[in-house]
C-alpha cells in the first residue's frame, strides 16, 4: 500500500512530540514533586502494586493516595506461609505503622534509594505492624498472580522471572554486570520478537483478527512485567511497524525509536532515569545505523562492539566501571541466551519434564559466567566526571555511525576522551581523609596527592544474628560492593595498606570481601590473640601480612598498647598529612586513654573511640588532644545507642564539635597543599 502520509507531516508530529517532551523533561528537573501524604498517617489503605518474601521480610509497593513502599517483618513461620499463600498482587490491603523517608546513599556516588524511589514517584517507606488483606484482586490480576505463583515453584525460578517477567530482584547480578552482560536479562526487541514469533505459530498472524489477539497479548505482557520501560518500549515500537506496514505511515525505524524516546518521556519525563530505558534506547537507536555484511560473524562483533561504546557512559556513570573484554564475551552470551536460553524458557513454562535439559543450561550458563569474570585484565573503573563530557562522548558516537570514513577519527577522540576521565583525578594536588559511613561500624581511607598512596583503616561490617531457617534472607549485602564502586567514583584502583584495627566484626567484617574484589597490597592486623576472621585472613593471604603501616607522604606515629581485651588492643594512629593532624583511636577504653595521655600530641580531628560509646573519650584525654572537631562513626538507630549522651555530653562541656555518620553520612575532609583543610559532611 502506498503511504498516504505526507513526509512533512511525519516530521511535524516529530518536532511536536520533541518540545512536549523536552518540556516535560525541564518540568520535572525545576520543579520538585511533593508527597501528598502529611508524613502522620498510620493506617494506609491501597492496592499491592508488587510484593517479594524474602526470609522474614515481606516488601511490597502499596497504592494508596500515592505509592509508598510498605516493609513488615513476619513473626513466625505460620504466618509467611499464610502470606505467600494469599498475599499478591492487585490486592487490596490496609497497613497500620509509621511513615518515614528514605535514606540517602551513605557512601557518596554509589547507589542513592532516595533518588531512585522519587524518581518512581515514591516519597515514603512505611514501616508495618500488621498488615491484613481487606479486598480480593481484579480477574486480570488473578491471571497475573498466578502466572507468577506457577513460575515462582518452579525450579530455577529466578531466570524465569528475570526472561519472562523483567525481574531480576532474585537473581544474583555481580557476575554479569562484571562481565557487561546484564543487558541480556532486559526484556528486549530479540525476546519479544521471539514472543510474537511463537505467538504467529498460534494465530493467524495476517488477519486482522490474528493482529488483533497478538495486540492484546502483547499488552497484557506489558501490564504483567508492570510496564517497566524496557518492555514497554519494545512494545511501542513493534505495534508502531505493525502500523506502518498496514497503513503506510511514512516512517523509517529510527524516527519510529525517536518518537516512542519521545513519547514515553511525555508520559513519565522521569523514565529518563531508569538504567534500562537508558541501555535499550541507546543501543537500539544506535542499531538503526547498522548495515548488516554478508560475513555473520563480522555483524555480531561489530553489533557488540557499538553496543560496548553506547554503553560505556551509563556504565560508567552508574557503576564507574566498565569490562572492555564483554565485546568478546557477549559473541558467546548473545547466541547463547537468544537461541538457546531464553527460548528454553518458554518451552520448558509449557512442558515442565524437560527442567532437567532448562537445568544443564543453567549450570553452563553460570560456569560460563563465572569463568568470564576471573579475567580481570578487562575491568577498567571511570572515575566520576561531568555530564557535559558524556554529551560530548554521544556525539562523537553519533558522528562514529554517521560518518562511516571518520570512524578512525572518532574512535580516537572516544579513547582519549575515556582516558583523560580515567586519568584526571591524579592531577589533583590535594589530600584527601573519607570517614566513611558504613553504618554500625568503622572505616576511614587516607588518599595521598596524585592517588600516589591509600591506605583503608577498618573495613565495616554489618553483624548477623542466628535466625531459624525460614527467616533467613537470601539477599546478600552489598556493603562492600558499594566501598569499592566509590573507591572507583574518585579514581582509586588499588589499595596500598589494609589496616585492621582489630578482630571485631564491626570493623572487619567486609575485609575478606574487599580482598576479593580491590587489589590490596599490604594487610596489617594487631598482635591480640587472632579471631578466627582475622585467623582466615592470615591463611588466605599470608604473603600480604605486616606489622607496622609506613607512607612516604602521611606522618604516622603509632600509640597502640598490649591487651588481652580485644578492643583495648585495638591500633591506635596519629596521622599527619602536610599540617593537618588526625586521631584514629580504634576501639580502646578510657584505660588506654589514661596510658598514652602524656605520649600524644594536640590534634586537629580525633575519631572517637568505639564509636562514641560511654567506655571511651575521657574528659582528661579529649582536653589533653584538643582536637578542633571530633568524629563520630554509627549507625543509624543501632542497638547500642551509640553515640552515648555522656559521650555527647562531654564534647558539649568541651565546646568541641562533632559530626556523626550516622546524621551526616560519610565525611570528606580536603588537605590542601597550602597546610588548610576543609570539611565536606
Amino acid at each position: 500500500m502506498k503511504s498516504f502520509y505526507p513526509i512533512s507531516l511525519c516530521k511535524w508530529v516529530l518536532i511536536f512530540s520533541f518540545l512536549l517532551a523536552f518540556g516535560r523533561v525541564v518540568f520535572s528537573l525545576l520543579i520538585v514533586q511533593e508527597s501528598t501524604f502529611d508524613g502522620t498517617e498510620k493506617v494506609l489503605i491501597g492496592t499491592v502494586v508488587d510484593y517479594a518474601i524474602d526470609g522474614d521480610k515481606l516488601s511490597f509497593t502499596l497504592l494508596a493516595k500515592e505509592k509508598v513502599v510498605v516493609t513488615y517483618f513476619l513473626k513466625t513461620e505460620e504466618e509467611k506461609e499464610n502470606l505467600s499463600n494469599h498475599f499478591g498482587y492487585g490486592k487490596v490491603v490496609e497497613v497500620v505503622g509509621t511513615l518515614e523517608r528514605p535514606s540517602l546513599n551513605a557512601l557518596p556516588n554509589t547507589f542513592n534509594y532516595q533518588k531512585y524511589l522519587y524518581y518512581q514517584h515514591i516519597h515514603y517507606l512505611f514501616e508495618a505492624e500488621s498488615v491484613q488483606v481487606t479486598q480480593e484482586e481484579s480477574l486480570l490480576y488473578r491471571i497475573k498472580n498466578g502466572i507468577a505463583t506457577y513460575i515462582k515453584k518452579l525450579d530455577h525460578s529466578e531466570y524465569f522471572l528475570a526472561f519472562l517477567l523483567g525481574d531480576t530482584s532474585q537473581l544474583d547480578m555481580s557476575y554479569s554486570r562484571q562481565n557487561g552482560i546484564s543487558h541480556l536479562f532486559a526484556v528486549s526487541g530479540m525476546h519479544i520478537s521471539l514472543f510474537v514469533w511463537m505467538l504467529t505459530k498460534l494465530v493467524r498472524k495476517q488477519s486482522l483478527i490474528g493482529q488483533l489477539i497478538t495486540f492484546l497479548i502483547l499488552s497484557f505482557y506489558v501490564f504483567i512485567v508492570n510496564f517497566i520501560p524496557s518492555v514497554l518500549r519494545v512494545v511501542l515500537i513493534y505495534e508502531l511497524k505493525q502500523v506502518r506496514k498496514y497503513t503506510g505511515l511514512n516512517w523509517t525505524n529510527r524516527e519510529i525509536c525517536i518518537f516512542v524516546f519521545f513519547l514515553m518521556l511525555i508520559v513519565d519525563p522521569f523514565f529518563l532515569h531508569n538504567i534500562g530505558f537508558q541501555y535499550s534506547f541507546g543501543i537500539s537507536f544506535c542499531f538503526t545505523y547498522l548495515k548488516p555484511k554478508e560475513n555473520k560473524l563480522f555483524n555480531l562483533f561489530y553489533s557488540s562492539f557499538i553496543a560496548f561504546l553506547v554503553s560505556l557512559p551509563i556504565s560508567a556513570m552508574n557503576f564507574y566501571e566498565v569490562n572492555v573484554l564483554s565485546i568478546l564475551f557477549n559473541l558467546f552470551f548473545i547466541p547463547y541466551v537468544t537461541y538457546l536460553f531464553y527460548p528454553a524458557c518458554f518451552v520448558v513454562l509449557l512442558f515442565p519434564f524437560l527442567m532437567p535439559i532448562f537445568s544443564l543450561l543453567v549450570r553452563v550458563f553460570e560456569w560460563m559466567n563465572q569463568m568470564c569474570a576471573t579475567f580481570t585484565v578487562g575491568m577498567i573503573a571511570i572515575p566520576k566526571t561531568t555530564g557535559l563530557v558524556w554529551i560530548f562522548y554521544g556525539l562523537v558516537c553519533w558522528l562514529f555511525l554517521q560518518r562511516p570514513k571518520r570512524q578512525k577519527v572518532c574512535l580516537v577522540v572516544l579513547i582519549f576522551l575515556v582516558g583523560m576521565v580515567k586519568v584526571w583525578p591524579k592531577f589533583s594536588n590535594n589530600a584527601f581523609v573519607y570517614f566513611l559511613d558504613v553504618g554500625q561500624g568503622d572505616a576511614t581511607l587516607f588518599v595521598a596527592p596524585h592517588l600516589k598512596e591509600v591506605f583503608l583503616i577498618d573495613t565495616g561490617g554489618s553483624l548477623s544474628f542466628s535466625k531459624e531457617a525460614w527467616a533467613i534472607s537470601k539477599k546478600k549485602k552489598a556493603q562492600s560492593e558499594n566501598i569499592v564502586t566509590f573507591l572507583h567514583s574518585i579514581g582509586i584502583n588499588k589499595i596500598n595498606t589494609l589496616v585492621l584495627s582489630h578482630g571485631d566484626y564491626d570493623h572487619i567484617g567486609n575485609a575478606l570481601e574487599l580482598l576479593a574484589l580491590v587489589s590490596i597490597d599490604k594487610i596489617i592486623l594487631n598482635q591480640n590473640e587472632d579471631t578466627s576472621l582475622e585467623a582466615e585472613i592470615r591463611r588466605l593471604y599470608p604473603e600480604k601480612i605486616d606489622s607496622k603501616l609506613s607512607s612516604s607522604f602521611f606522618r604516622i606515629q603509632e600509640y597502640t598498647q598490649e591487651s588481652k581485651n580485644e578492643n583495648d588492643a585495638s591500633l591506635v594512629y596519629r596521622i599527619v598529612g602536610r599540617s593537618v593532624s588526625f586521631f584514629m583511636m580504634g576501639d580502646v577504653s578510657q584505660t588506654i586513654e589514661k596510658k598514652i595521655i602524656s605520649l600524644v600530641y594536640p590534634t586537629d580531628i580525633i575519631k572517637l573511640g568505639h564509636h562514641g560509646s560511654y567506655t571511651s573519650s575521657n574528659a582528661d584525654f579529649l582536653m589533653h588532644v584538643q582536637p578542633d572537631l571530633a568524629i563520630i562513626s554509627a549507625g543509624r538507630n543501632n542497638r547500642y545507642h551509640h553515640p552515648s549522651e555522656v559521650t555527647l555530653d562531654t564534647l558539649s562541656s568541651l565546646r568541641i564539635p562533632y559530626f556523626n555518620t550516622a546524621e551526616v553520612g560519610t565525611i570528606c575532609v580536603v588537605l590542601y597543599p597550602n597546610g588548610q583543610y576543609a570539611v565536606y559532611p
